[in-house]
Protein backbone atom coordinates (compact mmCIF):
# COMPACT_ATOMS: atom_id res chain seq x y z
CA UNK A 1 0.00 0.00 0.00
CA UNK A 2 2.91 2.44 0.77
CA UNK A 3 4.68 1.72 -2.44
CA UNK A 4 1.19 2.52 -4.28
CA UNK A 5 0.32 5.92 -2.15
CA UNK A 6 3.83 7.20 -2.99
CA UNK A 7 3.44 5.96 -7.05
CA UNK A 8 0.38 8.00 -6.97
CA UNK A 9 2.06 11.22 -4.54
CA UNK A 10 4.83 10.89 -7.46
CA UNK A 11 2.29 10.98 -10.55
CA UNK A 12 -0.12 13.97 -8.92
CA UNK A 13 2.75 16.06 -8.52
CA UNK A 14 4.39 15.94 -12.01
CA UNK A 15 0.69 16.46 -13.47
CA UNK A 16 -0.87 18.85 -10.57
CA UNK A 17 -1.09 22.18 -11.67
CA UNK A 18 -0.49 24.57 -8.80
CA UNK A 19 -3.15 27.21 -8.29
CA UNK A 20 -1.39 30.26 -6.67
CA UNK A 21 -4.17 32.01 -4.34
CA UNK A 22 -7.38 31.82 -3.47
CA UNK A 23 -8.03 35.40 -3.62
CA UNK A 24 -11.17 36.22 -6.13
CA UNK A 25 -9.35 39.45 -7.03
CA UNK A 26 -5.79 38.38 -7.88
CA UNK A 27 -4.96 38.01 -11.25
CA UNK A 28 -5.78 34.25 -13.13
CA UNK A 29 -2.73 33.58 -14.79
CA UNK A 30 -2.42 30.37 -12.71
CA UNK A 31 -6.00 28.99 -13.67
CA UNK A 32 -4.73 28.99 -18.13
CA UNK A 33 -4.28 25.41 -17.76
CA UNK A 34 -8.33 25.12 -17.15
CA UNK A 35 -8.98 26.19 -20.30
CA UNK A 36 -7.84 22.67 -21.88
CA UNK A 37 -9.50 20.77 -19.17
CA UNK A 38 -12.87 22.31 -19.75
CA UNK A 39 -12.46 22.24 -23.76
CA UNK A 40 -15.33 21.85 -25.33
CA UNK A 41 -17.86 21.78 -22.29
CA UNK A 42 -20.80 24.08 -22.20
CA UNK A 43 -21.84 23.17 -18.23
CA UNK A 44 -19.51 22.68 -15.79
CA UNK A 45 -20.56 21.76 -12.32
CA UNK A 46 -18.30 23.05 -9.27
CA UNK A 47 -18.85 21.20 -6.19
CA UNK A 48 -17.83 21.85 -2.54
CA UNK A 49 -16.65 19.58 0.87
CA UNK A 50 -18.70 21.53 3.27
CA UNK A 51 -21.28 23.99 2.65
CA UNK A 52 -19.79 26.06 5.21
CA UNK A 53 -16.02 26.40 4.04
CA UNK A 54 -14.79 29.99 2.89
CA UNK A 55 -11.91 28.44 0.71
CA UNK A 56 -14.34 26.54 -1.22
CA UNK A 57 -16.54 29.76 -2.39
CA UNK A 58 -12.91 32.12 -2.69
CA UNK A 59 -11.89 29.18 -5.33
CA UNK A 60 -15.24 28.83 -7.07
CA UNK A 61 -15.71 33.01 -6.97
CA UNK A 62 -11.99 32.48 -9.00
CA UNK A 63 -13.17 29.84 -11.25
CA UNK A 64 -16.18 31.87 -12.15
CA UNK A 65 -14.46 34.82 -13.38
CA UNK A 66 -12.06 32.51 -15.51
CA UNK A 67 -14.92 30.88 -17.30
CA UNK A 68 -16.75 34.27 -17.83
CA UNK A 69 -13.48 36.49 -18.97
CA UNK A 70 -11.70 33.93 -20.63
CA UNK A 71 -13.98 30.98 -22.19
CA UNK A 72 -17.37 32.83 -22.51
CA UNK A 73 -19.70 31.60 -19.82
CA UNK A 74 -22.46 33.57 -19.42
CA UNK A 75 -24.78 31.99 -16.95
CA UNK A 76 -24.04 31.11 -13.66
CA UNK A 77 -26.42 29.06 -11.17
CA UNK A 78 -27.05 27.44 -7.90
CA UNK A 79 -28.30 25.01 -5.87
CA UNK A 80 -30.86 27.30 -4.95
CA UNK A 81 -34.41 28.11 -4.81
CA UNK A 82 -36.03 28.80 -8.51
CA UNK A 83 -38.66 31.13 -7.70
CA UNK A 84 -36.28 33.56 -5.01
CA UNK A 85 -33.39 33.62 -7.31
CA UNK A 86 -34.87 36.06 -9.35
CA UNK A 87 -34.47 39.17 -7.28
CA UNK A 88 -30.80 38.57 -7.91
CA UNK A 89 -30.57 38.22 -11.68
CA UNK A 90 -32.63 41.22 -11.54
CA UNK A 91 -29.45 43.08 -9.34
CA UNK A 92 -26.62 41.50 -11.45
CA UNK A 93 -28.19 42.90 -14.82
CA UNK A 94 -29.57 45.97 -13.83
CA UNK A 95 -28.67 47.21 -10.16
CA UNK A 96 -32.01 47.26 -8.98
CA UNK A 97 -33.14 46.24 -5.53
CA UNK A 98 -30.78 45.45 -2.66
CA UNK A 99 -28.23 42.14 -3.60
CA UNK A 100 -28.37 42.10 0.59
CA UNK A 101 -31.97 42.16 1.14
CA UNK A 102 -32.03 39.44 -2.13
CA UNK A 103 -29.69 37.17 -1.01
CA UNK A 104 -31.09 37.37 2.93
CA UNK A 105 -34.05 36.42 1.67
CA UNK A 106 -33.41 33.55 -0.63
CA UNK A 107 -34.36 30.86 1.70
CA UNK A 108 -30.62 28.82 2.17
CA UNK A 109 -29.05 29.63 5.07
CA UNK A 110 -25.18 28.71 3.69
CA UNK A 111 -25.36 30.96 1.17
CA UNK A 112 -26.02 34.19 2.98
CA UNK A 113 -22.63 34.75 3.45
CA UNK A 114 -20.32 37.85 2.77
CA UNK A 115 -18.10 34.84 0.14
CA UNK A 116 -21.46 34.80 -1.90
CA UNK A 117 -22.63 38.29 -1.87
CA UNK A 118 -18.92 39.50 -2.99
CA UNK A 119 -19.48 37.50 -5.97
CA UNK A 120 -22.58 38.36 -6.87
CA UNK A 121 -21.36 42.33 -6.48
CA UNK A 122 -18.22 41.22 -9.03
CA UNK A 123 -21.12 39.88 -11.56
CA UNK A 124 -22.76 43.43 -11.03
CA UNK A 125 -19.67 45.40 -11.71
CA UNK A 126 -19.09 42.43 -14.32
CA UNK A 127 -22.49 43.46 -16.00
CA UNK A 128 -21.92 47.06 -15.29
CA UNK A 129 -18.76 47.67 -17.64
CA UNK A 130 -20.18 49.03 -21.29
CA UNK A 131 -17.16 46.97 -22.99
CA UNK A 132 -18.59 43.36 -21.56
CA UNK A 133 -21.49 43.37 -24.50
CA UNK A 134 -22.09 39.52 -23.19
CA UNK A 135 -23.70 40.00 -20.02
CA UNK A 136 -23.42 37.41 -16.70
CA UNK A 137 -27.08 36.02 -15.99
CA UNK A 138 -27.93 34.42 -12.73
CA UNK A 139 -30.79 31.24 -11.72
CA UNK A 140 -31.54 28.78 -9.21
CA UNK A 141 -32.09 25.23 -9.48
CA UNK A 142 -33.37 24.28 -6.88
CA UNK A 143 -37.27 23.14 -6.32
CA UNK A 144 -37.64 23.69 -2.91
CA UNK A 145 -39.24 27.11 -1.66
CA UNK A 146 -42.25 28.52 -3.60
CA UNK A 147 -42.18 32.29 -3.93
CA UNK A 148 -45.22 34.52 -4.52
CA UNK A 149 -43.36 36.19 -7.39
CA UNK A 150 -43.31 33.23 -9.44
CA UNK A 151 -47.05 32.23 -8.92
CA UNK A 152 -48.11 35.90 -9.11
CA UNK A 153 -46.09 35.84 -12.86
CA UNK A 154 -47.68 32.82 -13.97
CA UNK A 155 -51.39 34.58 -13.09
CA UNK A 156 -50.22 37.58 -14.75
CA UNK A 157 -49.22 35.54 -17.60
CA UNK A 158 -52.59 34.15 -17.91
CA UNK A 159 -54.12 37.61 -17.61
CA UNK A 160 -52.65 38.54 -20.89
CA UNK A 161 -53.53 35.11 -23.37
CA UNK A 162 -56.44 33.82 -21.35
CA UNK A 163 -57.91 36.19 -19.12
CA UNK A 164 -61.23 34.05 -18.79
CA UNK A 165 -58.82 31.31 -16.97
CA UNK A 166 -57.31 33.82 -15.02
CA UNK A 167 -58.88 33.55 -12.47
CA UNK A 168 -59.46 30.26 -12.23
CA UNK A 169 -55.33 29.72 -11.89
CA UNK A 170 -55.37 32.40 -9.44
CA UNK A 171 -57.93 30.14 -7.50
CA UNK A 172 -55.83 26.92 -8.00
CA UNK A 173 -52.58 28.65 -6.77
CA UNK A 174 -54.10 30.30 -3.91
CA UNK A 175 -53.22 27.91 -1.54
CA UNK A 176 -49.81 27.26 -2.30
CA UNK A 177 -48.45 30.83 -1.71
CA UNK A 178 -47.63 30.12 2.38
CA UNK A 179 -47.19 26.25 2.13
CA UNK A 180 -43.14 24.82 3.17
CA UNK A 181 -41.60 21.99 5.28
CA UNK A 182 -42.46 24.17 8.19
CA UNK A 183 -46.49 24.14 8.19
CA UNK A 184 -46.75 20.67 5.74
CA UNK A 185 -51.29 20.55 5.61
CA UNK A 186 -52.38 17.21 6.09
CA UNK A 187 -50.83 14.73 2.93
CA UNK A 188 -54.78 14.22 1.50
CA UNK A 189 -54.63 18.36 0.84
CA UNK A 190 -50.78 17.93 -0.40
CA UNK A 191 -52.15 15.80 -2.77
CA UNK A 192 -55.10 18.92 -4.24
CA UNK A 193 -52.04 20.76 -3.36
CA UNK A 194 -50.41 18.42 -6.72
CA UNK A 195 -53.04 18.51 -8.71
CA UNK A 196 -53.54 21.99 -8.91
CA UNK A 197 -50.03 22.53 -9.77
CA UNK A 198 -50.74 19.97 -12.56
CA UNK A 199 -53.79 21.38 -13.84
CA UNK A 200 -52.20 24.89 -14.22
CA UNK A 201 -49.53 23.07 -16.30
CA UNK A 202 -51.67 20.98 -18.13
CA UNK A 203 -53.86 24.07 -19.02
CA UNK A 204 -50.69 25.57 -20.50
CA UNK A 205 -49.90 22.46 -22.46
CA UNK A 206 -53.44 22.23 -24.08
CA UNK A 207 -53.20 25.61 -24.96
CA UNK A 208 -49.86 26.55 -26.71
CA UNK A 209 -51.01 27.44 -30.09
CA UNK A 210 -52.56 30.09 -28.92
CA UNK A 211 -51.10 31.19 -26.05
CA UNK A 212 -47.65 31.52 -28.73
CA UNK A 213 -49.74 33.32 -30.81
CA UNK A 214 -50.92 35.69 -28.11
CA UNK A 215 -47.66 36.43 -26.64
CA UNK A 216 -44.30 35.00 -27.89
CA UNK A 217 -42.54 31.04 -28.02
CA UNK A 218 -40.02 32.58 -25.66
CA UNK A 219 -42.48 33.91 -22.72
CA UNK A 220 -44.72 30.80 -22.92
CA UNK A 221 -41.59 28.68 -22.55
CA UNK A 222 -41.00 30.66 -19.52
CA UNK A 223 -44.75 30.38 -18.12
CA UNK A 224 -44.91 26.54 -18.68
CA UNK A 225 -40.94 26.24 -16.94
CA UNK A 226 -42.22 27.96 -14.04
CA UNK A 227 -45.58 26.21 -13.71
CA UNK A 228 -43.39 23.04 -14.26
CA UNK A 229 -41.11 24.26 -10.72
CA UNK A 230 -44.37 24.88 -9.17
CA UNK A 231 -45.30 21.04 -9.92
CA UNK A 232 -41.74 19.76 -8.49
CA UNK A 233 -41.91 21.54 -5.66
CA UNK A 234 -45.53 20.06 -4.72
CA UNK A 235 -43.96 16.78 -5.43
CA UNK A 236 -41.01 17.30 -3.39
CA UNK A 237 -43.08 18.51 -0.25
CA UNK A 238 -45.57 16.24 -0.58
CA UNK A 239 -42.86 13.10 1.48
CA UNK A 240 -41.03 15.88 3.16
CA UNK A 241 -41.98 14.57 6.55
CA UNK A 242 -41.64 11.12 5.44
CA UNK A 243 -40.56 8.60 7.84
CA UNK A 244 -36.96 7.82 7.73
CA UNK A 245 -35.76 4.76 5.40
CA UNK A 246 -39.09 4.63 4.06
CA UNK A 247 -39.67 4.24 0.22
CA UNK A 248 -41.31 7.73 0.33
CA UNK A 249 -38.15 9.58 1.60
CA UNK A 250 -36.28 8.14 -0.95
CA UNK A 251 -38.50 8.95 -3.84
CA UNK A 252 -38.41 12.91 -2.17
CA UNK A 253 -34.83 12.76 -2.54
CA UNK A 254 -34.20 10.84 -5.61
CA UNK A 255 -37.28 13.19 -7.04
CA UNK A 256 -35.08 16.84 -6.07
CA UNK A 257 -32.21 15.43 -7.98
CA UNK A 258 -34.26 14.51 -10.81
CA UNK A 259 -35.97 17.72 -10.82
CA UNK A 260 -32.91 19.94 -10.32
CA UNK A 261 -31.17 18.13 -13.87
CA UNK A 262 -34.48 19.07 -15.45
CA UNK A 263 -34.30 22.23 -14.60
CA UNK A 264 -30.59 22.90 -15.41
CA UNK A 265 -31.54 21.34 -18.99
CA UNK A 266 -33.95 23.82 -19.46
CA UNK A 267 -31.82 26.50 -18.84
CA UNK A 268 -29.50 25.33 -20.81
CA UNK A 269 -31.61 25.21 -24.14
CA UNK A 270 -33.76 28.25 -23.02
CA UNK A 271 -32.36 30.74 -20.68
CA UNK A 272 -30.26 33.90 -21.87
CA UNK A 273 -27.21 33.35 -21.69
CA UNK A 274 -27.55 29.61 -21.25
CA UNK A 275 -25.76 28.02 -23.91
CA UNK A 276 -22.29 28.29 -21.38
CA UNK A 277 -23.05 27.57 -17.59
CA UNK A 278 -21.92 27.05 -14.53
CA UNK A 279 -23.12 25.14 -11.27
CA UNK A 280 -22.45 25.83 -7.82
CA UNK A 281 -23.68 23.06 -5.76
CA UNK A 282 -22.27 20.31 -3.20
CA UNK A 283 -19.60 17.46 -4.60
CA UNK A 284 -22.49 14.73 -4.54
CA UNK A 285 -25.14 17.04 -6.63
CA UNK A 286 -22.79 17.86 -9.20
CA UNK A 287 -20.98 14.35 -9.20
CA UNK A 288 -21.27 11.41 -11.79
CA UNK A 289 -21.59 8.66 -9.04
CA UNK A 290 -24.35 6.73 -9.59
CA UNK A 291 -24.78 5.46 -5.82
CA UNK A 292 -24.41 6.42 -1.91
CA UNK A 293 -22.21 4.72 0.34
CA UNK A 294 -23.28 4.27 3.67
CA UNK A 295 -20.56 3.01 5.99
CA UNK A 296 -16.95 1.38 5.56
CA UNK A 297 -18.26 -2.48 4.56
CA UNK A 298 -18.79 -1.58 1.04
CA UNK A 299 -22.69 -1.39 0.85
CA UNK A 300 -24.45 1.35 -1.24
CA UNK A 301 -27.71 3.06 -2.01
CA UNK A 302 -28.37 3.22 -5.70
CA UNK A 303 -29.52 6.85 -6.60
CA UNK A 304 -29.03 9.04 -9.54
CA UNK A 305 -27.62 12.28 -8.35
CA UNK A 306 -28.26 15.55 -10.09
CA UNK A 307 -25.06 15.02 -11.71
CA UNK A 308 -25.84 11.76 -13.14
CA UNK A 309 -28.28 13.31 -14.98
CA UNK A 310 -26.72 15.60 -16.42
CA UNK A 311 -24.08 13.66 -17.69
CA UNK A 312 -26.49 11.17 -19.06
CA UNK A 313 -27.93 14.08 -21.22
CA UNK A 314 -24.56 16.24 -22.01
CA UNK A 315 -21.92 13.69 -21.85
CA UNK A 316 -18.81 14.98 -22.12
CA UNK A 317 -20.34 18.59 -22.82
CA UNK A 318 -20.62 18.59 -18.71
CA UNK A 319 -17.23 18.74 -16.89
CA UNK A 320 -17.63 18.23 -13.57
CA UNK A 321 -14.96 19.52 -10.75
CA UNK A 322 -14.96 18.41 -7.03
CA UNK A 323 -13.56 19.49 -4.05
CA UNK A 324 -11.39 17.87 -1.37
CA UNK A 325 -9.73 19.10 1.23
CA UNK A 326 -7.26 17.68 4.53
CA UNK A 327 -8.32 19.83 7.87
CA UNK A 328 -9.57 22.67 8.89
CA UNK A 329 -13.10 24.51 10.24
CA UNK A 330 -16.65 25.19 9.27
CA UNK A 331 -19.70 26.80 9.58
CA UNK A 332 -22.17 23.94 10.41
CA UNK A 333 -24.64 22.27 12.77
CA UNK A 334 -23.30 19.44 15.12
CA UNK A 335 -25.35 16.12 15.62
CA UNK A 336 -24.26 13.01 17.36
CA UNK A 337 -24.34 9.44 16.08
CA UNK A 338 -27.91 9.37 17.38
CA UNK A 339 -29.24 11.99 15.15
CA UNK A 340 -29.40 14.53 18.01
CA UNK A 341 -28.81 17.78 17.02
CA UNK A 342 -26.11 19.41 19.42
CA UNK A 343 -26.74 22.66 20.16
CA UNK A 344 -29.07 23.16 17.95
CA UNK A 345 -27.62 26.60 16.29
CA UNK A 346 -25.26 26.83 13.57
CA UNK A 347 -21.64 27.31 14.92
CA UNK A 348 -17.92 26.91 13.96
CA UNK A 349 -16.65 23.11 14.02
CA UNK A 350 -13.35 22.11 13.83
CA UNK A 351 -12.39 19.18 11.24
CA UNK A 352 -9.52 16.75 12.33
CA UNK A 353 -6.56 16.44 9.81
CA UNK A 354 -7.71 12.93 7.11
CA UNK A 355 -7.31 10.02 8.25
CA UNK A 356 -4.07 8.35 7.08
CA UNK A 357 -6.68 5.83 4.99
CA UNK A 358 -8.23 8.40 2.84
CA UNK A 359 -7.74 10.06 -0.66
CA UNK A 360 -7.87 13.15 0.85
CA UNK A 361 -4.19 12.25 3.21
CA UNK A 362 -2.30 10.92 -0.66
CA UNK A 363 -3.59 14.01 -1.96
CA UNK A 364 -2.74 16.06 0.66
CA UNK A 365 0.92 15.15 0.23
CA UNK A 366 1.09 16.16 -2.97
CA UNK A 367 0.53 19.56 -2.27
CA UNK A 368 -1.68 22.56 -0.27
CA UNK A 369 -3.27 23.79 -3.37
CA UNK A 370 -3.57 22.52 -6.91
CA UNK A 371 -5.84 21.36 -9.70
CA UNK A 372 -5.89 17.95 -10.66
CA UNK A 373 -7.50 16.29 -14.29
CA UNK A 374 -8.37 12.84 -13.03
CA UNK A 375 -9.05 12.10 -16.87
CA UNK A 376 -5.33 11.76 -17.28
CA UNK A 377 -4.71 9.35 -15.25
CA UNK A 378 -2.10 6.56 -16.72
CA UNK A 379 -4.08 3.16 -16.82
CA UNK A 380 -2.06 0.62 -14.14
CA UNK A 381 -1.04 1.32 -10.77
CA UNK A 382 -2.10 5.10 -10.28
CA UNK A 383 -6.03 3.96 -12.01
CA UNK A 384 -6.50 1.54 -10.02
CA UNK A 385 -5.93 3.77 -7.25
CA UNK A 386 -8.43 6.54 -8.19
CA UNK A 387 -11.13 4.00 -8.98
CA UNK A 388 -10.63 1.65 -6.07
CA UNK A 389 -13.45 2.87 -3.35
CA UNK A 390 -11.32 4.48 -0.45
CA UNK A 391 -12.53 6.81 2.83
CA UNK A 392 -13.83 10.35 1.32
CA UNK A 393 -14.84 12.52 3.78
CA UNK A 394 -17.79 15.38 3.27
CA UNK A 395 -19.80 17.47 4.73
CA UNK A 396 -23.03 19.16 3.87
CA UNK A 397 -24.56 21.78 6.62
CA UNK A 398 -23.72 19.26 9.14
CA UNK A 399 -21.11 18.46 11.27
CA UNK A 400 -20.77 14.86 12.78
CA UNK A 401 -19.83 14.41 16.30
CA UNK A 402 -17.66 11.06 15.49
CA UNK A 403 -15.39 12.33 12.76
CA UNK A 404 -15.34 8.76 11.56
CA UNK A 405 -19.25 9.39 10.15
CA UNK A 406 -18.01 12.01 8.17
CA UNK A 407 -16.04 9.33 5.66
CA UNK A 408 -18.10 6.67 2.50
CA UNK A 409 -16.06 4.94 0.43
CA UNK A 410 -16.16 6.10 -3.03
CA UNK A 411 -14.22 6.26 -6.01
CA UNK A 412 -13.24 9.17 -6.94
CA UNK A 413 -12.49 8.79 -10.67
CA UNK A 414 -16.04 7.98 -11.24
CA UNK A 415 -17.16 10.45 -9.28
CA UNK A 416 -15.25 13.76 -10.94
CA UNK A 417 -13.81 14.60 -13.65
CA UNK A 418 -10.88 17.01 -12.05
CA UNK A 419 -10.24 17.84 -8.29
CA UNK A 420 -9.12 20.58 -6.73
CA UNK A 421 -7.30 19.58 -3.34
CA UNK A 422 -7.19 22.62 -0.84
CA UNK A 423 -5.17 21.88 2.70
CA UNK A 424 -7.34 23.83 5.05
CA UNK A 425 -10.26 25.44 5.05
CA UNK A 426 -12.09 27.98 7.77
CA UNK A 427 -15.52 29.38 8.16
CA UNK A 428 -17.79 31.63 5.83
CA UNK A 429 -18.23 34.88 6.52
CA UNK A 430 -22.16 34.37 7.84
CA UNK A 431 -24.64 37.56 6.89
CA UNK A 432 -27.75 38.21 8.93
CA UNK A 433 -30.48 36.17 7.92
CA UNK A 434 -34.05 36.71 7.31
CA UNK A 435 -36.58 36.70 10.08
CA UNK A 436 -38.99 33.84 9.43
CA UNK A 437 -42.89 34.43 9.86
CA UNK A 438 -44.50 33.10 13.20
CA UNK A 439 -45.41 29.47 13.18
CA UNK A 440 -47.36 27.53 15.98
CA UNK A 441 -44.31 24.99 17.12
CA UNK A 442 -43.86 22.27 19.54
CA UNK A 443 -41.39 22.73 22.27
CA UNK A 444 -38.92 20.91 19.79
CA UNK A 445 -39.59 22.60 17.11
CA UNK A 446 -38.94 25.69 18.97
CA UNK A 447 -35.56 25.16 19.75
CA UNK A 448 -34.80 24.51 16.76
CA UNK A 449 -35.97 27.48 15.11
CA UNK A 450 -32.65 29.15 14.37
CA UNK A 451 -31.83 26.87 12.19
CA UNK A 452 -35.45 26.05 10.80
CA UNK A 453 -35.09 27.17 7.16
CA UNK A 454 -36.73 25.38 4.77
CA UNK A 455 -33.02 24.23 3.19
CA UNK A 456 -32.20 23.53 6.64
CA UNK A 457 -35.27 21.40 7.16
CA UNK A 458 -34.54 18.85 4.19
CA UNK A 459 -30.94 18.93 4.59
CA UNK A 460 -31.01 18.05 7.94
CA UNK A 461 -33.36 14.72 7.53
CA UNK A 462 -31.30 14.32 4.68
CA UNK A 463 -27.89 13.75 6.38
CA UNK A 464 -30.10 12.59 9.49
CA UNK A 465 -30.91 9.46 7.08
CA UNK A 466 -27.40 8.90 6.04
CA UNK A 467 -25.91 8.73 9.60
CA UNK A 468 -28.50 6.41 11.04
CA UNK A 469 -28.37 4.01 8.47
CA UNK A 470 -24.49 4.28 8.27
CA UNK A 471 -24.87 3.24 12.03
CA UNK A 472 -27.44 0.55 11.34
CA UNK A 473 -25.41 -1.13 9.16
CA UNK A 474 -22.18 -0.85 11.14
CA UNK A 475 -24.31 -2.71 14.02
Amino acid sequence: MQLTNDTVVSWIKERAIPITTLDPQAPLNDLVPLEQIVGNATIVGLGEGSHGGREFFLMKHRLLRFLVEKMGFTLFAMEMSWMRAKAINEYILTGAGDSREALKNHGFWVWNTQEVLDLIEWMRAYNADPQHTQKVHFAGFDCQVLGAAVLDTIVQYFQKVDPQRATQVADLYKNLYEINSRNLPDPPIRQQYIESANQVYEILQEHEIAYIALSSPQAFAQALQEAQVVKQCMQVIMYSDAAEHSDEYWTMVQQRDHFMAENIQWLHEHAEGGEKMVLWAHNWHIGTLAERRHDRSGKALPLNWMGVNVRQRYREHYLTIGFSFFEGSHNAILFNKDGIVLPRQIQVHTIVPASQESYHSTLAKAGQLYLLDLRSVPAGEVSDWFSRPQAFRDYGAEHMADDDDSYQDVSLSAWFDAIIQIDKISPTQLLPRAVLPPLEKTVEEEETAEIDDVWSTFHLRMWLLCLAQATKERA
